[in-house]
């Protein structure tokens, strides 16, 4: 068997099995809702299963899409004038 069939072959029988636990865990969930109030036994237990698959889908890690970056328009430019006055401050006159 060549590498990449190898490869394929893997990774159809961990979709196969993602796609099991998946269905199993929400039966388990349809369950314990149509039971009612469920125990602290039962809705730690249903937490831990979640918290095994979560770990499961962790070790491959999801391709991250980048958004496009936003063009951000510069802000227009001030016009200053060519000469800017002097500022006159006055003096005061002594007595």
């Amino acid at each position: 068997m060549a590498l990449v069939d190898e490869l394929k072959s893997i990774k159809d029988q961990l979709e196969k099995a993602k796609s099991e636990i998946v269905g199993k865990v929400e039966n388990l969930e349809t369950a314990v809702a149509a039971s009612g109030t469920p125990s602290a036994e039962v809705t730690d237990a249903v937490a831990e299963l979640k918290a095994v698959a979560q770990s499961l889908d962790d070790l491959v890690p999801d391709s991250v899409v980048e958004a496009p970056a936003e063009e951000v328009e510069a802000p227009a430019e001030e016009e200053v004038p060519a000469e800017v006055p002097e500022e006159v401050v006055p003096v005061p006159l002594s007595e």
